[in-house]
């Protein structure tokens, strides 16, 4: 404030501060805003008129802003004021004025009337430690940061006054923003005035020039400013995340908390419920007395964030008239999830990986399912001469000499591979893992530590062959696990029992196992949008959104198990299960070549190459070239070479640049094709001991974790792809082959006789034939016909007798034995099978479905071993899988059919790693049994009470029951097989609503496929059940009292007259029967 501005508000009138509602020109009166106690106020910028509000005093609110405007007699609108509140108080000795609603600072009509505002209340006595709250983007904050007061000792030799708006927000905004008023008092434009108007415009203009350069300067600053708040702003997030406390949880122990309150709890998952007891008072008893119980229960993620947890599961206010089913439904809920507090910190869902997160950043101490580590930082630039692209058409062999188009990169590779080759390592002992941790989700995060250190230790030059070799073996293992194969010096893995029920063998005593992951998933429900099955689009509501459902998905996890190699075993020798070595002889190189063929995504053709490669792959004409004149090794091996190069690396020469962006650089081409080649012939035996892979470890400097993971997953699934198609071909080409001599060489099965030398045959032949006539001669002499034993002895010599003729058959092959078997079989894909897919089998039953073969499609059959049983071949088809097993992993949805001692019986995989039987995959009528379909309802009669089961008559007859006995009221039938019995509906009309009606139905007596269409029971006919002693309800009361009223509005019958009515024949009743029913549940 300018020494004049002072004067000028000290000359004009004070007026002092009343308790009543006041209107000030602020132009021509001044005020002390310290003398304001609590009231509200109103400020006109553009006539300074000020309305104060009534004097506020023990809290008592009068009026409103638009009241208090009316009161006033301010002749300009409403709207046109800025509006809020003014006062001092203790600890605001200063004051304090609050804006309400709160001013923008991105309403700039509204923002310059606010400080205007606070400018006016600078003139009464406000100084810089008033508080300003609701101003711009800090909620609270003093008046010396909106108006900076001038030096009084400048202020007579400056012709302006300058207000700044000047704020800075670490890490969130910075303003510098200045408005100048002219003074008119210190001011003397004498000088200016002689100049004519084309001088002032030029110094304006200079002037002007000069503040644009201030102000570009000033821009350059605001730059750096961005810069270094982006700096702050990274600071804050990280403190944020450091500052986030650990989440509160019970350590999976229930405790119990007041008003019947019980929780578990640990780092991820929390589980609660609460139970009410509904009561009524009893006047006899004089006590309250329990009638229902509400029970409540929900399942939550439990992260450090209170207020944004997810929900799993749960359901609110669920009403039991019966205590013991509300306990039982609540035991079933709690076993339901009790998996998820087995651990302190299980591995947390991908769905709800974000409520663990601050800041996009894990919270320390957890790990999510199915994501690997995030690799570390590398400060290294990645050398030039290994990034650097170089498109070619036909892609060579490394060890080619001299090939056509040379890459100069690829000379120095196989320079340094030709001068730093080595002897090939000789295999590892065992060296497993140790383990720390304790907790499985510990175990987890601690073994995919050592899997990235394991990663980074294969890319050695000595190790990377090594890995190599262990993948060749374990092609059919996941890439992680393969690797931490390799890192534990396994050459052939299984599990513990594996190895005594499918190899005879056992584990030394005292070895320690390889660690490996295994998959170990679990279901959640969540809330999904429903699609249309047709459309495939979101179902709309009658509000035009979305409508949800409740679906339980799939959510992957792992475990660590251990296996064992064969080194670590003793017991019975092992059988050769080692690939041929294909240069054995010329006939399987041949079988095998072809087999080659047939697993080309590009035909394979000999042709001499003048360049000298060994082959190459021409992406212009899609086909493979092998040069002539190679040994059979060599041509199996440039063959694999370049089919990987076909796998892998084609492109479309005519697309887009873009279109070819992510094809890996030459480089990498060259290290994933060799490696795919080095695995293949690996697993089948063909010398190796040529490879070099010395510039592996000068291709992988500087790559990131990422890259070169994917990079070693592409070489393991493409080595995986080629070994499963060449060994597919290479069986079939065998076995036809073996069939083809079989068919010239064996010998068709014939009679005892027949077996015997030729000679010895023609002298038999007459003797026996002789002897089978002779037999039926005396048969016919003696019976009249040919007896059956007669007839037997004919067809064991290989004779027929037709006719009176006896002759010679024609020998036939004798069938096969047959022996036991298991079948897999899996879901087909596409949208008529999506609803069935990892459904658990209860589920099914429930939605009126069956496991019907149609919607299978066979996947691999196998003999049945001794000792093998479902829950061994559930464990092998998900972590130990054969090579020629092409489906996914067993899971749920899945069926295994048993093939034993000549019948077959079909299992579905459920949940738990359960497993039911369901003959109806077979085409066999469904067992049915009486337990499978109780209601929960009891039929009583003079003979006892006994359960209802929803089967039909014939369908309970068909289990074995019989009739027993009938109500007198006709409803049911009493059906017993002689040591249980049943009641049936003596009348059952299908219901197709049933399982609707079991969860919407008021009225528990009318399930009959319509919801909620039972008569509403009027006033009356409550009466008559009340005067016949019978319990009525007293909601069926209240409604209809409600709708006599809503038809009859002359007649009000008394509500309170009918419940004293009820009472007293309740008592009645209860004095007759002495021993009291179970009342029949409610639903509330």
């Amino acid at each position: 404030m300018t020494r004049k501005e002072a004067q000028h508000i000290r000359s004009k009138p004070k007026t002092d501060i009343t308790d009543a509602l006041m209107l000030i020109d602020t132009r021509q009166a001044s005020f002390d805003m310290r003398e304001i106690s609590n009231r509200r106020f109103m400020y006109q910028a553009q006539t300074g008129t000020l309305i104060l509000g009534y004097q506020h005093k023990g809290g008592r609110l009068v009026s409103s802003h638009a009241g208090e405007h009316f009161d006033s007699g301010a002749k300009e609108p409403f709207d046109s004021f800025v509006r809020g509140w003014v006062g001092t108080g203790k600890e605001y000795k200063n004051g304090v004025i609050h804006f309400a609603p709160n001013i923008s600072a991105d309403n700039i009509p509204a923002f310059e009337q606010a400080f205007s505002a606070l400018a006016m209340f600078n003139e009464n006595h406000a100084n810089g430690d008033t508080v300003v709250r609701g101003f711009g983007r800090a909620w609270e904050q003093p008046l010396s940061n909106i108006i900076t007061e001038r030096n009084d000792q400048m202020d007579d030799t400056k012709t302006y006054s300058a207000y700044d708006h000047d704020k800075l927000e670490p890490a969130d905004s910075m303003k510098i923003e200045r408005i100048i008023y002219f003074e008119a008092g210190n001011a003397d434009i004498s000088a200016l005035t002689a100049l004519s108007l084309e001088q002032l415009r030029a110094r304006r203009e200079e002037s002007a020039a000069a503040e644009q350069a201030i102000y570009d300067n000033l821009r350059e600053q605001a730059a750096a400013w961005e810069e270094q708040a982006g700096k702050t702003l990274l600071l804050d997030k990280a403190i944020e995340y450091a500052r986030t406390p650990e989440a509160e949880h019970t350590a999976n122990e229930w405790q119990a908390a007041d008003y019947d309150r019980h929780t578990i709890s640990n780092r991820v998952y929390q589980m609660s419920y609460h139970i009410y007891e509904n009561t009524r008072y009893d006047s006899d008893a004089k006590q309250s007395i329990p009638y229902s119980w509400t029970l409540s229960w929900s399942v939550h993620t439990n992260s450090p964030d209170r207020y944004r947890q997810a929900k799993i599961a749960g359901q609110d206010r669920k009403v039991f008239a019966d205590k013991a089913a509300m306990e039982k439904y609540l035991n079933g809920r709690i076993k339901a999830y009790q998996h998820l507090f087995t651990e302190l910190t299980p591995p947390i869902p991908q769905a709800y990986a974000n409520n663990f997160k601050v800041n996009g950043h894990l919270l320390p101490g957890y790990t999510i399912e199915g994501a690997e580590p995030n690799p570390p930082e590398r400060a290294t630039d990645i050398p030039a001469s290994i990034n650097a692209e170089q498109q070619t058409e036909r892609e060579s062999v490394i060890s080619d000499p001299q090939p056509r188009d040379a890459d100069p990169e690829k000379v120095d590779m196989e320079a340094a591979a030709a001068t730093l080759a080595a002897e090939p390592p000789q295999p590892r002992p065992v060296v497993p893992i140790v383990l720390a941790a304790e907790k499985p989700a510990e175990k987890i995060k601690e073994i995919t530590d050592k899997l990235e250190a394991g990663i980074q230790a294969v890319l050695s030059s000595e190790q990377y062959a090594e890995y190599l070799k262990a993948m060749s073996k374990f092609h059919n293992y996941s890439f992680n696990n393969a690797i931490l194969i390799a890192m534990q010096g396994g050459n052939l893995v299984k599990g513990f029992r594996q190895w005594e029920t499918e190899f005879d063998r056992h584990v030394k005593k005292g070895e320690k196992g390889i660690k490996i992951l295994a998959p170990a998933p679990f279901k959640v429900k969540q809330q999904m949008e429903k699609i249309d099955p047709d459309t495939q689009k979101p179902v709309l509501g009658k509000d035009g959104q979305p409508l949800t459902e409740e679906k339980e998905i799939t959510i992957p996890a792992y475990k660590v198990v251990t296996v064992f190699d064969v080194s670590q075993t003793e017991g019975k020798e092992l059988p050769d299960i080692a690939a041929p070595n294909l240069v054995a002889d010329v006939e399987q190189y041949d079988d095998f070549y072809k087999a080659l063929e047939k697993s080309s995504p590009a035909p394979i053709a000999f042709e001499k190459i003048e360049s000298g490669a060994n082959g190459y792959y021409s992406l212009e004409d899609k086909r493979i070239a092998i040069n002539e004149g190679m040994s059979q090794l060599q041509n199996i091996k440039t063959a694999i070479h370049e089919i990987a190069h076909a796998t892998l690396h084609d492109i479309d020469k005519n697309a887009p640049k873009d279109a070819q962006q992510n094809r890996p650089d030459r480089n990498t081409r060259e290290v994933q094709a060799e490696s795919v080649a080095y695995t293949v012939c690996q697993h089948f035996g063909l010398d190796t001991s040529e490879y070099s892979f010395a510039y592996v470890a000068g291709w992988s400097s500087g790559k990131e974790m990422a890259e070169l993971k994917a990079s070693l997953e592409t070489i393991q699934e493409a080595a995986k792809e080629l070994i499963t198609k060449i060994e597919g071909h290479f069986t079939d080409l065998q076995q036809q082959r073996e069939a083809a001599g079989h068919e010239q060489n064996a010998g068709i099965p014939t009679p005892v006789f027949d077996k015997l030398p030729p000679e010895k045959q023609r002298e038999m032949s007459d003797t026996v034939k002789s002897t089978l006539q002779m037999l039926i001669d005396t048969d016919m002499r003696v019976h009249g016909k040919v007896t059956e034993n007669t007839l037997a002895a004919i067809a064991v010599q290989g004779y027929a007798y037709k006719d009176g003729s006896l002759d010679k058959l024609a020998a036939t092959p004798q069938p096969e034995q047959d022996i036991d078997s298991f079948s897999i079989y899996q879901l087909k894909g596409g949208n008529e099978t999506r609803d069935l897919r990892f459904e658990p089998y209860e589920r099914l039953q429930a939605a009126g479905l069956k496991v019907d073969a149609a919607n299978y499609e066979h996947i691999y059959t196998a003999p049945l071993e001794s000792g093998m049983t479902l829950d061994s071949i559930f464990q092998r088809f998900n972590i130990d899988r054969p090579a020629d097993f092409s489906g996914h992993s067993l899971s749920i949805s899945d069926v295994i059919v048993l093939h034993q001692d000549g019948q077959d019986a079909a299992h579905y995989v459920d949940r738990y790693g359960d497993f039911q039987k369901v003959p109806e995959f077979l085409g066999q009528p469904q067992e049915l049994i009486p337990d499978a379909f109780i209601t929960g309802e009891k039929v009583k009669t003079p003979r006892g009470s006994f359960s209802l089961t929803g089967m039909t008559r014939e369908q309970i007859e068909a289990a074995g029951y019989g009739f027993h006995h009938q109500p007198d009221d006709g409803k049911y039938h009493i059906m017993a097989n002689g040591t249980r019995a049943f009641a049936i509906a003596a009348a059952q009309p299908e219901n197709y609503l049933k399982h609707v009606e079991d969860a919407v139905e008021q009225n528990d007596n009318s399930f009959d496929g319509l919801i909620n269409n039972a008569p509403m029971p009027t006033v009356a006919e409550l009466e008559a059940k009340v005067n016949a002693g019978e319990a009525i309800s007293l909601v069926d009361l209240a409604k209809a009292v409600k709708a006599e009223k809503h038809e009859k509005p002359q007649k009000k019958p008394s509500v309170l007259k009918q419940l004293d009515k009820y009472k007293e024949q309740a008592k009645a009743q209860q004095r007759k029967q002495p021993v009291k029913e179970k009342q029949k549940d409610l639903e509330v």
